[in-house]
């Protein structure tokens, strides 16, 4: 994670970018935009604030040359040469219409801009951004005339978040540098990262985490839910949370052995791992250092939610990954010919 909260925007360009395959084309502004005080604090905002809970890091990447990366070739000689920004820009914007080609793809407002004193693992760096507004929010104004107050609607950028954007990071450029991405209107999974940007993943801790409890929500969903039943899948990832939780270094086997009794959903665990690397294209680490900001963010993304044909739904909170085995037991009532769920509580809220 990055802390933005020093950083300066000094540079700024803002270009405008069509669908090609609508031969909307495109529009380059001549020049850097003129920005005052108040007018770069809510840009920063706008620009940075996605980006300060982003776990997931990237690294430009090229099957030939990566300095036949189109982006990252920009983005080296923007870094070396700040009077070539602009220049750079244009690059870019020529770049990500050349790929604006699929008709979902929406025309929007490409901001490119230069940022200082971004800290990174307790060093300040510099960064280069690329963001692309996509959508328009309605907004009144108001305005005086003779003895009323006149109501209009205009459409304009909503500041809430940026639609797509990207951070370089001016570090480990053998690497491909460091980066950040996000996509909010992920309509085209390849679009952005892949045939613009041209990135994948740092296969770091944070990486390691957040695949390996995808594979656990996955291997819950697809085969414990089947084989036991909801409220199984709920304490399966339950277990796994808690595991997380107690563990500095995960270790699949000794993960395998804790949480699992009955050796048939071992043999399907180790199975399932399989299949879900090669469908996935990755690879499960057998030992990997946990990731305590990944596991926080990724917890509270797993559903614990039982839903029952009688209307009633129970609400379980992984905040107690002990709270399934505790106070929440299944059972099945020969009178009635129904199952049930007991639940045992102390007050009620």
């Amino acid at each position: 994670m990055i802390d933005v909260s020093a950083a300066i925007l000094n540079q700024l360009v803002i270009h405008r970018v069509g669908n090609q395959s609508k031969d909307e084309g495109f529009f380059i502004s001549n020049d850097m935009a003129i920005i005052d005080q108040p007018l770069s604090e809510l840009l920063l905002d706008y620009f940075l604030k996605s980006f300060t809970q982003a776990t997931e890091t990237y690294q430009f990447v090229h099957n030939v040359d990566i300095n036949m990366n189109v982006v990252y070739h920009s983005a080296k000689h923007a870094f070396e040469d700040p009077a070539t920004a602009h220049e750079q820009s244009t690059n870019i914007l020529r770049h990500l219409y050349d790929q604006s080609r699929h008709p979902h793809i929406k025309a929007g407002d490409l901001f490119v801009a230069t940022f200082d004193n971004i800290l990174l693992h307790d060093e300040l760096v510099s960064a280069i951004g690329i963001f692309k507004s996509e959508n328009k929010d309605s907004f009144i104004t108001l305005k005086e005339n003779d003895n009323r107050i006149m109501v209009n609607k205009e459409m304009g950028i909503g500041t809430r978040r940026i639609d797509k954007g990207c951070l370089i990071l001016e570090t480990d450029m053998a690497e491909g540098y460091r980066l950040f991405s996000i996509d909010h209107n992920n309509y085209d999974a390849d679009y952005w990262m892949r045939q613009f940007l041209g990135i994948d993943y740092i296969k770091d801790d944070n990486f390691d985490t957040k695949a390996y409890i995808d594979f656990c929500k996955s291997f819950s969903e697809e085969v414990v839910k089947e084989k036991l039943d909801k409220k199984g899948q709920i304490d399966f990832l339950n277990q796994s949370v808690r595991y997380l939780e107690e563990s500095e270094t995960v270790d699949v086997e000794e993960f395998k052995n804790t949480i699992f009794e009955d050796e048939e959903l071992k043999k399907d665990f180790d199975a399932y791992k399989k299949s879900f690397e090669a469908n996935n294209n990755l690879e499960i680490k057998e030992k990997f250092e946990v990731s305590a900001v990944v596991l926080k963010k990724q917890k509270k993304k797993l559903k614990s939610l039982i839903q029952l044909d009688t209307g009633i739904k129970i609400k379980l909170d992984f905040k107690n990954t002990e709270s399934v085995d505790r106070f929440i037991h299944k059972g099945y009532d020969m009178e009635r010919g129904m199952q049930f769920y007991k639940v045992y509580f102390n007050t009620e809220k």
